[in-house]
């Protein structure tokens, strides 16, 4: 009855501000239709992150474009109080992120 009970507990679907309430600080985690995910990424997925972000900072460098590269960021969908994205890595342009904060 206990493994029951867990699963529907873990099954409730919950919005964006209690997901940030709760992990919003904490990378691990991603929400998904209303669903908290755990994405505890392993080693060579964390080498392949920093090696995007490390190819991706030379040309934005050369061309001085106005982006900042971040590194695991909370994003949500317009219009969806549900979801919630977390990719491994972001190009944004640094005008559009001080207009509006992404998280």
């Amino acid at each position: 009855m206990t493994l029951a009970t867990e699963l529907l507990l873990r099954r409730r679907s919950i919005r964006f501000d209690d997901f940030l309430a709760q992990h919003g600080g904490d990378n691990r985690y991603e929400l998904i239709d209303g669903e908290i995910f755990d994405l505890e990424p392993t080693v060579p997925h964390e080498q392949v992150a920093g090696f995007i972000t490390k190819k991706a900072c030379v040309p934005i460098d050369l061309a001085e474009l106005p982006w900042v590269i971040l590194q695991r960021p909370l994003f949500r969908p317009p219009n969806m109080e549900m979801t919630a994205f977390r990719p491994d890595v972001a190009v944004i342009d640094k005008a559009a992120l001080a207009a509006e904060p992404l998280w």
